[in-house]
């Protein structure tokens, strides 16, 4: 029974989302709504990162009360259910960046369709933090002496480091719907608010689904074991959440605050976030939002479990009655994204129109046969390389900035007037000292600074000079003046005395062995450890790391990684062998553009905006930042440079596939009107033949709307790729497509290698470098 279960469980697909949506009740909806419309998601994240929990707490307090009132008046409003459940539709495709997200699917395989990239995505966002957890808790339930545990701990540090670029394997959306499950069944509160609004038994079989939960989520997770705890009592687990879930979005008050923090949870969230990189760009709050979407479209699979095919002819319905909904009802969209809907729906009655069809009403979808006739279907590796390149830069700075003698950086500070008393205020300046006349001084302050300290050491009173410049004295030693001197010639100490008779010297050591035997050598002395070549060695290395913190070597670690990046791609089969020197060149030389071009950007704006060390901060900054663009401008330098010519034949022949498939698609609509004409005509005495009357409208409107898919043909060599795999489900049989598809894949097979289309660029370049000379 356990394996019956876990079979069942294992056969659910991302569609039952979709039929989620459309069993949701009105005070649901309202309140998937209502979380993702109103949670600080910024806020959330930013609790993500910094781990205060108490604060979180707080946080979802606030929160539960702010999104029980937005439930309120979302249940009040006149929006309609329909408009409601496109609304929802519409948040969760923002949430997971899914395309056009304010376009609806209008039949059963584009809704399908849809719910099969919302679960990829789900799976995108939630596994690493399930993944986390699991290590976690085997990690806890693991013994072994400490060294053992050292070694687990750096074959997991590892395994992350591998993962970074070789990516990790996703889990099925149906292990991330057990694990769902088991996520919201262990939170005690939530399960107690849920018992409420079932029967006895079913609440007695749910604690026990949560005693199953937690014994399974402390061994590491595994839907084996809860299931094996809860089939005992005679229900299938997968049913019991599916009870259970229908009563968690309408919880208030403390069950709703556990609803959230099991959503919002920074321990796991941390994980899927990235860090605190993330936020620095802007991505936290996105990151946050997606998190949390994904795990509502977990409950949103529970919910439709109970009802695959009427939830979904009941989201198809909706989706097709929107051309009804009023402007205010639609408000929530930009102005723009509402006129592309209403584009979008004009264009669809006109297609009516043209097969006879009412053009101000879609028909409704077919859905399931009567019985018993139904009885017997993410650009991630410039992220990873610029983060990559990031923390090498930032570790390499922070190394500079820690090595700097701080001894250096006060002398120099107290030598200008300019604020140099930071690193990297001092590494912006750092070029300056070493000019001839500016490195003595240094050398002079710097001195002062270690008299200073070996006197104060010592358990005088030292006190430097009121200013850098101050005429015959550098210190002031229990109350008397004295002049500090670092050099090699006796000259300066005559320069001295012949003003400052009076003004004792502290030398360094071989200057002071020169003054033996001189009228004013008994006013010179010397301290231990004094000598000039410490001191130079103790600058020198000061400036070299300020130099070194002020030009980090990005473009060095870019091209690495770039290094690394070819040989991943040449081992997955990306690049041929025979390519991969040219693709390291143009790879090499995109990064190292990128990085210039963004470093200089961002040394100006900071130098503005801030300030030397703003410069020397945000420079390295953007130079990694500008590195996401490096994929962007291999294709541009690909399309508009080096395959130009084979990039222009591809879309021609692209455009070519399209027009036969709009051709057939337009026989296509033709025939399925001639057929539902027909069918009105002979049948409609039972509900099977009224049944297969709409089942004809649905194909028909599904032709329409693959139509309406094909309104713009292909621009870019993307497009043709997407067309050809198009073309293959939309004319399978037809002889026009089946040619332009052989075609252009013959098109694109001939594809120039990187190393031909370099060696004919340069002969091309050559042969107008001859033209030009004279004669």
């Amino acid at each position: 029974m356990v394996g019956n279960a876990k079979t069942e469980m294992e056969a659910l697909g991302p569609d039952l989302i979709v039929a989620g949506i459309g069993r949701l009740r009105r005070g649901d909806l309202c309140s998937f709504l209502a979380i993702l419309e109103e949670l600080d998601f910024r806020a959330i994240a930013m609790e993500a990162v910094g781990g205060v929990a108490g604060k979180l707490g707080y946080e979802l307090e606030k929160a539960a009360d702010k999104i029980e009132r937005a439930r309120d008046e979302l249940v009040q409003s006149d929006a309609s259910a329909d408009v409601l459940r496109y609304r929802l539709w519409v948040r969760i495709s923002e949430a997971l960046d899914i395309p056009e997200p304010n376009l609806p699917p209008l039949s059963q395989r584009s809704a399908r369709q849809w719910a099969s990239a919302v679960g990829l995505r789900a799976s995108e966002r939630l596994t690493p933090s399930i993944v986390e957890r699991r290590k976690t808790a085997r990690e806890k339930t693991s013994e072994g002496d400490l060294a053992e545990k050292f070694g687990r701990q750096v074959a997991r540090i590892w395994d992350d480091a591998k993962s970074m670029f070789s990516g990790r394997q996703l889990l099925t959306f149906p292990e991330i719907v057990q694990e769902g499950v088991l996520e919201l069944l262990e939170d005690e509160d939530l399960v107690k608010k849920a018992s409420e609004g079932l029967d006895p038994e079913m609440a007695a079989q749910l604690r026990q689904a949560q005693i199953g939960a937690q014994a399974a989520l402390a061994a590491g997770g595994g839907w084996a074991m809860f299931a094996a705890v809860v089939v005992n009592s005679g229900f299938a687990p997968y049913i019991l959440a599916a009870k259970a879930s229908a009563w968690i979005p309408l919880v208030s008050g403390p069950g709703l605050v556990s609803l959230l923090a099991t959503l919002v949870n920074p321990l796991t969230m941390l994980v899927g976030i990235g860090g605190i990189a993330w936020l620095g760009v802007g991505k936290g709050t996105q990151a946050a939002r997606s998190q949390v979407a994904a795990r509502l479209c977990v409950m949103l699979a529970l919910t439709g479990m109970e009802g695959r095919e009427t939830g979904l002819v009941t989201f198809l319905n909706a989706m097709r009655c929107l051309d009804e909904a009023r402007k205010q009802e639609l408000a929530f969209l930009s102005g723009t994204k509402r006129q592309e809907l209403r584009k979008r729906q004009a264009s669809m009655a006109i297609l009516l129109s043209n097969v006879g069809l009412s053009a101000s009403a879609i028909p409704e979808c077919a859905g399931p046969p009567p019985v018993p006739w139904n009885r017997k279907r993410r650009r991630e590796t410039d992220a990873q390389d610029a983060l990559a390149t990031g923390a090498l830069t930032a570790g390499e700075m922070l190394w500079h900035a820690v090595a700097i003698d701080p001894t250096v950086i006060s002398a120099a500070d107290f030598s200008r007037a300019t604020d140099l008393g930071d690193p990297f205020s001092f590494a912006w300046h750092a070029q300056e000292f070493l000019l001839r006349g500016s490195d003595i001084s240094l050398r002079g302050y710097v001195a002062e600074r270690l008299v200073m300290d070996q006197l104060v050491a010592q358990g005088h009173e030292v006190a430097l000079a009121p200013l850098s410049n101050t005429p015959g004295l550098d210190l002031i030693v229990d109350g008397a003046p004295v002049q500090v001197k670092c050099g090699v010639t006796p000259e300066l100490l005559r320069e001295h005395f012949s003003k400052y008779p009076d003004i004792p010297v502290i030398a360094n050591n071989a200057l002071a062995e020169l003054a033996d035997g001189q009228p004013w050598g008994d006013l010179v002395t010397t301290l231990p450890g004094f000598e000039i070549d410490a001191i130079e060695g103790q600058i020198s290395e000061a400036l070299g790391h300020a130099i070194d913190l002020a030009a980090p070597d990005i473009l060095e670690f870019a091209l690495s990684i770039g290094l690394l990046r070819g040989g991943l791609e040449l081992a997955r089969g990306r690049v041929p062998l025979q390519d991969l020197p040219a693709w390291l060149l143009v790879d090499g030389a995109s990064r190292g553009a990128l990085a210039f071009a963004g470093g200089n950007l961002g040394g100006w704006v900071g130098l503005v905006a801030i300030g030397p060390a703003g410069a020397v901060i945000l420079g390295p900054t953007f130079a990694c930042a500008a590195l996401l663009g490096n994929s962007a401008v291999k294709e541009g330098l690909d399309r508009f440079v080096l395959s130009r010519a084979w990039h222009a034949e591809t879309i021609a022949r692209g455009k070519a596939l399209h027009q036969a498939l709009v051709q057939v698609l337009d026989r296509k609509i033709e025939r399925l009107q001639a057929r539902v004409e027909a069918l009105h005509a002979g049948f409609g005495k039972t509900d099977l033949e009224d049944w297969l009357v709409a089942r004809a409208g649905d194909d028909l409107i599904q032709a329409i709307e693959d139509r309406l898919s094909l309104e713009r043909p292909p621009s870019s060599t993307n497009d043709c790729f997407e067309l050809l795999v198009t073309a293959t489900a939309l004319a399978p049989a037809d002889a026009a497509v089946l040619r332009g598809a052989r075609a252009l894949r013959r098109q694109i097979d001939a594809r120039p290698g990187l190393t031909e289309a370099l060696r004919q660029m340069a002969e091309s370049g050559a042969g107008w470098a001859r033209a030009q000379k004279p004669g």
